[in-house]
């Protein structure tokens, strides 16, 4: 799994052409969580996933995290809505 991710990572354009408007840098932060592992529905994923990122974005950005309970337990709760 690790390497996928390192993959979709190093893949990632390192700038966006918007022509003659300028010309942007671009950085990928990944949060990672995994069925059944970090949870059982695509809300508690998806959480599990925003606390990785939050955690990844602390330690650097351009970078990845995977969830770790044991650690991302006391995040910073996501923001987004529940459907």
């Amino acid at each position: 799994m690790q390497n996928n991710v390192a993959h979709v990572l190093h893949a990632a354009p390192s700038g966006i052409d918007l022509g003659n408007i300028a010309n942007r840098t671009t950085r990928l932060t990944e949060g990672v969580s995994v069925y059944p592992d970090h949870g059982l529905n695509e809300h508690v994923l998806l959480d599990n996933a925003d606390r990785a990122m939050y955690r990844a974005k602390k330690s650097g950005r351009n970078q990845y995290q995977v969830f770790k309970a044991d650690i991302d337990h006391t995040s910073i709760k996501p923001s987004h809505p529940k459907c």
